[in-house]
């Protein structure tokens, strides 16, 4: 049961959360929040084809600098 329609509007009686990955994110601040956000970013996508291949994860700043 698709509730998007083709223009890409919710039509579902739910409504959708005013949050954001900044809101949620609690705990990080300054450039460590930044780059795990980015990061979390490249594989928080809809569509697989979207997201990240796991070498380019691998290799993300994130996970390479431990001083973020």
């Amino acid at each position: 049961m698709a509730l998007l329609p083709i223009a890409g509007n919710w039509i579902a009686a739910t409504p959708i959360p005013d949050q954001t990955l900044e809101t949620l994110e609690t705990r990080l601040e300054g450039k460590g929040k930044e780059v795990f956000l980015n990061f979390a970013r490249k594989f928080l996508r809809w569509h697989p084809e979207d997201r990240a291949p796991v070498e380019e994860l691998f290799m993300d700043e994130w996970l390479q600098d431990p001083s973020t």
